[in-house]
């Protein structure tokens, strides 16, 4: 389970780059532009995080939806996360409203044993992330790679 685990978390990565490099079509122009991944959340292992990172988002001509490769680090206090993955933004109407989802390879580590957890065990996994005018709900799940034991993380927190 594990080695899957981390099969489908290098496809991911795998996939954010080919389709971030992907060439544009003699029809495209595209503008690239670097923005910043910042919340802060309410979560379960975590308990309360604040997350901070880059993203490089590709605006696709005539739309208003843009898409990119992304890294950030996240610091709570029961442990630490670090995720490299991929986003899409949608924004409508300059700023009326913001969307923007995201998918990552991530990797938690525990700094207490709360809940269970190993302090200082590695746990590697899959982490999605979606926000619609700030309100940002996550999921993951997240396997030891130790032993075959597991973690669910979910939060709803404020940010993208």
């Amino acid at each position: 389970m594990i080695r899957a685990m981390r099969e489908v978390s290098i496809l991911i990565v795998i996939l954010a780059s080919v389709f971030s490099s992907r060439p544009a079509a003699a029809s495209e122009t595209s503008s690239g532009f670097p923005f910043w991944v910042a919340n802060i959340k309410a979560s379960y292992p975590q308990i309360m995080s604040a997350e901070l990172g880059a993203t490089y988002q590709l605006k696709i001509p005539d739309s208003n939806v843009s898409h990119g490769p992304f890294i950030s680090y996240e610091p709570g206090l029961t442990g630490q996360k670090v995720h490299a993955g991929y986003s899409v933004a949608i924004v409508h109407g300059g700023i009326e409203w913001i969307a923007v989802g995201r998918l990552s390879a991530s990797y938690f580590q525990p700094w207490s044993s709360e809940f269970g957890l190993q302090s200082g065990a590695n746990y590697y996994g899959i982490e999605l992330v979606g926000s619609y005018n700030m309100f940002l709900l996550s999921a993951g799940q997240y396997f030891n790679s130790e032993n075959d034991k597991s973690i669910t993380a979910v939060g709803v927190g404020f940010g993208f």
